[in-house]
C-alpha cells in the first residue's frame, strides 16, 4: 500500500466516527461509562445485541427518573429536556457517542457520565422548570 493511501485510508477510519468496544457480559457491569456506551450502541446482530440495548434503556430511564427526581427535591432542575422528549434511542445513541467522544468519560462512572451528559445537552434556560 503506497503511503498516500495509507493516508487516505486512515482519513476516512477517522470519519467513521468514534470507536465501539465489543459488549461482553462484563459490559452490563457497568464498571465505567464506556461500558454503559457499548451496550447503548450495540448491534442487534453482535452478541447480546438484544440484551444490551434493553438494559441501556432500562438503566437510562432508571437513572433518568432518578436524576430528575434529586432536582424537584433540590426545588430546581438540573436538566431540561426539550418538548416533545427526545426518544430513548436517540438518547442513547447520542449518550454512547458523547461518552466514547473523551476518554475521561468513558472512565468515569455511568450515572456520572450520564448526569454530566443530561446536564451538558440539556441545560435548563431561563425559569428553572
Amino acid at each position: 500500500m503506497s503511503a498516500r493511501l495509507g493516508v487516505i485510508v486512515l482519513l476516512l477510519a477517522g470519519l467513521a466516527g468514534p470507536a465501539r468496544a465489543a459488549v461482553t457480559e462484563d459490559s452490563f457491569a457497568l464498571h465505567r461509562a464506556a461500558d454503559l456506551a457499548a451496550l447503548c450502541s450495540a448491534a442487534p446482530e453482535e452478541a447480546f445485541g438484544t440484551a444490551a440495548p434493553n438494559f441501556c434503556h432500562g438503566f437510562l430511564t432508571g437513572a433518568f427518573r432518578v436524576l430528575y427526581d434529586i432536582g424537584l427535591a433540590q426545588g430546581h432542575q438540573l436538566f431540561c429536556l426539550p418538548v416533545p422528549s427526545p426518544s430513548r434511542t436517540t438518547l442513547a445513541t447520542a449518550f454512547s457517542a458523547w461518552v466514547l467522544a473523551d476518554p475521561a468519560r468513558m472512565a468515569s462512572p455511568a450515572e456520572d457520565a450520564l448526569l454530566r451528559f443530561l446536564i451538558t445537552q440539556y441545560p435548563c434556560e431561563g425559569p428553572k422548570r
